[in-house]
């Protein structure tokens, strides 16, 4: 999963696109009646993180996201892959 803050984007490179099959997932938080900033983004000093077939993070990490006055920040736990929302 790659996370871009400056596009506002979410990326799965190993699932297919919901429009084009060929393309990997991308979504944009900025699109959307909900629309959402990514502040900022960081696992491990990286914009992206690799699940293994558990489902847990190769790292853990922390992404910032602001959808008009209101910031979240998301962690992400290394060992268990579990969110917690703050």
């Amino acid at each position: 999963m790659t996370v871009d803050a400056k596009a506002n984007t979410l990326a799965i490179p190993s699932i297919s696109g919901l429009n084009d099959p060929a393309a990997c997932y991308l979504t944009n938080l900025n699109m959307g009646p909900d629309k959402a900033d990514i502040v900022s983004v960081t696992f491990d000093g990286e914009n992206d993180v690799t699940f293994d077939g558990f489902g847990c993070p190769g790292s853990g990490g922390v992404i910032v996201v602001r959808a008009g006055s209101v910031t979240r920040k998301l962690l992400l736990e290394m060992n268990t892959g579990e969110v917690d929302i703050q």
